[in-house]
């Protein structure tokens, strides 16, 4: 599990440490502090040939992992209103929701 979390911590680390890299080489840091989103602002300019829009394909996989998180916090809610009110977790969840 740590080796796990470690190698995956790297991983991340890098990309981001990459990209920055890129995207300051790439406009300068006077325009990337400028615009609130570069990464965005260079999958724009990138053209290719087969995919039109790089910029939906990226959205459409964000919206994934944002789905993931919304279900990872409605459970924590629903389980910590359930041990609270000592209502039962399957009544909590419908009565919580209709709230999303």
């Amino acid at each position: 599990m740590k080796y796990a979390g470690f190698t995956s911590s790297f991983i991340i680390a890098s990309m981001y440490t990459f990209l920055t890299f890129l995207v300051i080489y790439y406009m300068g840091y006077e325009l990337t502090t400028k615009i609130y989103y570069p990464v965005l602002f260079i999958m724009e300019t990138i053209e290719i040939s087969i995919i039109s829009d790089f910029k939906i394909i990226f959205i459409f996989l964000w919206s994934g992992i944002i789905l993931k998180i919304m279900a990872c916090d409605y459970y924590v809610i629903a389980y910590t209103f359930s041990k609270l009110t000592h209502i039962p977790y399957k009544k909590v969840v419908l009565l919580l929701g209709p709230s999303l």
